[in-house]
């Protein structure tokens, strides 16, 4: 996936469109970098970079890299005659109707807005939790609470709830390493918590445990279900019982 905003597309359109309109007496170059060799530039930069490849192999694209070749040599006051506005208005029609032919397969999606903030979700996960608790998560839980976090802001719900639950146990093994020096390869959720109940030195809170067994008996287990469909409102919901069970347990990560 590739992140792009909507004005890169805006840009590429209105840069297209100058050098369509340009017209003879157009200065090549400018102080104000709006002139016809900047436009020609940013646009020829553009099209590399946000894969037009269709475009990008056509015979008019290459034509127009060499007039941006042939151009750059000019001296600096050099403005567009009648021959050179021909020419480029005539390229840039044929790279504007190969553009928006591509562009009919560029879909874009829309983030729709949630109760968690979908800027935070895609971009700062981190911020979602309780200061300095998501760098004390081992790293495996720190991707699948991201994951988490980007399938919410995408609208899949039942994969988010999946990376929750990865993201609650892994931090549950490191939590019970932590407090008993035990190494918790083998063992499940459910025994984690019958063991940290029954430690008699260094034993976590009763209520820490109650929210850690409550999140594998209510969501967890059912979440493994084939059956089990979340919706948007119901992992979000799920998201805020994940968030404060790991502030709880974050002291001993």
């Amino acid at each position: 996936m590739e992140l792009i905003t909507i004005d890169t597309y805006l840009y590429i359109g209105g840069r297209l469109r100058y050098l369509i309109q340009a017209k003879e007496g157009y200065p090549l170059y400018s102080l104000s970098h709006d002139a016809v060799l900047d436009n020609m530039k940013k646009l020829s930069h553009d099209i590399h970079t946000h894969q037009f490849k269709t475009t990008k192999s056509s015979k008019s694209f290459n034509d127009f890299n060499n007039l941006l070749r042939e151009w750059e040599n000019r001296p600096p006051d050099y403005t567009l005659d009648k021959y050179d506005v021909t020419e480029l208005n005539k390229i840039c029609k044929n790279i504007e109707e190969i553009i928006l032919s591509e562009c009919r397969d560029k879909i874009v999606f829309k983030v729709l807005d949630k109760r968690i903030d979908p800027q935070k979700l895609l971009f700062k996960p981190p911020s979602l939790l309780p200061q300095e608790v998501y760098s004390k998560l081992p790293q495996i839980a720190q991707y699948d609470f991201s994951q988490a976090c980007q399938c919410i802001a995408f609208d899949l719900p039942t994969a988010a709830a999946f990376h929750l639950m990865r993201c609650i146990e892994g931090s549950l093994r490191k939590y019970y390493t932590n407090l008993t020096g035990n190494d918790a390869k083998g063992l499940v959720w459910g025994g984690i918590i019958k063991q940290l109940h029954s430690l008699t030195s260094n034993q976590p809170p009763k209520e820490v445990l109650d929210v850690l067994d409550n999140i594998r008996d209510n969501y967890r287990n059912p979440t493994q279900h084939p059956d089990a469909v979340y919706d948007i409102e119901q992992v979000q919901t799920l998201f805020g019982i994940c968030t404060a069970a790991l502030s709880m347990i974050s002291k001993s990560l």
